[in-house]
């Protein structure tokens, strides 16, 4: 009788065991289920109440464009119906760029700052590209202009700047001013380089905590032609050598040397708290790479100068002059490279980091305010 007892009281806490662990899982398959509707019930409300910048922008252009001919800039007509914001990707993802002329783009660092911003696009690591609405004043772009080399950003580098291990600028907002702009791939700054860089330290520091090291593209890649004659580099193979076909990317390429494949010891893959806008980015916020006028006016078109800018794209290079691509204010196009000692306005690009909060709507009047 006794092992007759036992049996039933084993048996009896297994069942109760049983009962328990089916009794937990139904509980955790109701809880989960619930969670997922209460997810997809909310998500629009915290998306539609989240203050970061970010969310704001996507929330106000809740559909998103692709552009399949470049060749025009935008606007051309009245109805704007090019404008809004557009996708495409880069190194880090999916981008989403500003094109046309765009109203709601524009930004203070700080509510008591006289400087306004323009929103370029949110990158793919979800950090936010702005531009300077104005400029710094005029610079070369290098004050020599006699060898390929000074399409370069940076030039002589000790190290060639690629995707995998790009350049990068140390500590420009303590370093004292006569070590701002130190790369730790060696070298020797542009001229302009140092103007940005200088300006950086001189008006941006206080906000470093907000600005994210971005990554600049200063294409020295291969497009055709030849080193020892004339040499065309990738933008413009892209934007300029085919004009039914005109292909702006955000990707950026390593800066191969055509002849052996080796890497060049200028220009490349920066990141920088500081740069300039790639001609790509010139022509998919619809600057045409041509001389086609925009006629109406694009937000990259600022009041109050009436100078071209310069752009961080190398166009080409001769034995006896080197080339760089800019914006052509005045029409609204870009201009396919002017002689890298010329002087131009200079536009300082930089990227906030991804989780800054912004109160605003984006107007002129009430622009995005980082808190």
């Amino acid at each position: 009788m006794p092992k007759k007892n036992g049996f039933i009281a084993i048996s009896i806490i297994y069942s109760f065991f049983l009962c328990f662990i089916m009794l937990m899982m139904g509980m955790l398959a109701n809880y989960t289920h619930s969670k997922l509707i209460l997810r997809k019930t909310n998500e629009p409300l915290i998306f539609e109440q989240d203050s970061h910048l970010t969310a704001k922008i996507m929330q106000k252009y809740p559909s998103r464009k692709t552009v399949s001919d470049f060749s025009q800039g935008c606007p051309t007509s009245s109805d704007n119906s090019c404008s809004g914001l557009f996708q495409t990707v880069d190194d880090d993802g999916d981008s989403y760029y500003f094109r046309g002329a765009i109203d709601n783009n524009y930004l203070k660092l700080n509510s008591s700052d006289s400087n306004l911003w323009r929103i370029v696009r949110i990158n793919g690591d979800g950090t936010i590209r702005l531009i300077l609405d104005g400029d710094i004043g005029k610079s070369a772009f290098n004050s020599t202009n006699n060898m390929g080399k000074y399409t370069g950003y940076t030039y002589d580098n000790l190290i060639s700047c690629t995707k995998l291990n790009p350049c990068k600028s140390v500590n420009i907002a303590t370093n004292n001013e006569e070590h701002i702009g130190t790369t730790d791939h060696g070298g020797t700054n542009s001229t302009i380089k140092k103007k940005l860089e200088a300006w950086y330290y001189d008006n941006l520091k206080s906000y470093d905590q907000y600005i994210e090291y971005g990554t600049f593209c200063n294409d020295t890649s291969y497009g055709s032609g030849s080193e020892t004659d004339t040499l065309y580099y990738g933008a413009y193979q892209r934007l300029y050598q085919n004009t039914s076909s005109v292909n702006p990317q955000l990707t950026c390429s390593d800066p191969i040397i055509q002849s052996d494949n080796s890497l060049r010891d200028y220009g490349g893959v920066y990141k920088l708290k500081i740069g300039l806008l790639s001609a790509d980015e010139i022509v998919l916020a619809g600057f045409p790479p041509n001389s086609s006028e925009v006629t109406i006016s694009n937000y990259l078109y600022y009041a109050g100068s009436s100078e071209s800018f310069w752009s961080l794209s190398p166009s080409d290079s001769h034995t006896d002059y080197v080339y760089v691509f800019y914006g052509f204010r005045t029409f609204r196009y870009l201009y396919n490279g002017i002689n890298v000692n010329s002087s131009y306005s200079v536009r300082p690009v930089i990227n906030l980091k991804d989780d800054v909060i912004a109160t605003g709507d984006g107007t002129k009047d009430n622009p995005y305010v980082i808190k």
